[in-house]
């Protein structure tokens, strides 16, 4: 999967971003704003899931997986889908 995200100020592929070799499974877990859950769920956001299809991974309700995802973009102060993205793709630098 290759996403671009094109911004006035930010261009990267997540794909580019997901594929480091060097950089350890557990990297975003150094933040401990996110608790696991949210974590597993910006994860599957990152790779294009939606609502949907992440209920359905994680056998959950499409609402609850919504509500994770509010909480999400209440606490990296997102304000839609690409700027979460590109916030939780800075937990793995």
């Amino acid at each position: 999967m290759t996403m671009k995200v094109d911004h006035a100020d930010m261009q990267f592929t997540i794909e580019e971003k997901l594929n480091r070799p060097n950089q350890p499974a557990s990297a975003p877990y150094r933040c401990k704003l996110l608790t696991p859950r949210e974590m597993a769920i910006s994860e599957l956001l990152i790779k294009g899931g939606s609502a949907k299809m992440i209920a359905i991974s994680l056998d959950i309700s499409p609402y609850t997986v919504r509500d994770h995802l509010k909480s999400i973009y209440l606490k990296l102060n997102a304000h839609s889908k690409n700027q979460a993205i590109y916030k939780l793709i800075s937990l793995y630098d």
